[in-house]
């Protein structure tokens, strides 16, 4: 956040997007912190990929519509509180 003009901190929304060398407690505890909307990346590693099919497969997952460019393409996006730690990301 300090690389962001203080002026511009609530102007803005801020997100970041880490890949999975970056899932760890402290990045997604700061962009929480930073009310900072965030996506991770992971390897499809068995156990990862089972809890995305879950979470398709769910009736009560809520899906929207992607920002920018993936909205033309069709992309949509659910969230969900389970961590990778319930699954062991390989």
């Amino acid at each position: 956040m300090a690389a962001v003009p203080t002026g511009a901190r609530d102007r803005y929304r801020r997100w970041i997007r880490l890949d999975s060398a970056g899932y760890q407690d402290q990045a997604l505890a700061a962009a929480e912190r930073h009310h900072a909307d965030f996506s991770v990346t992971a390897r499809q590693y068995a156990p990862v990929a089972a809890v995305f099919h879950a979470l398709a497969a769910d009736p009560a997952t809520v899906w929207t519509p992607a920002l920018g460019r993936e909205t033309e393409q069709g992309s949509e996006v659910a969230a969900t509180q389970r961590p990778c730690s319930d699954a062991p990301c390989g």
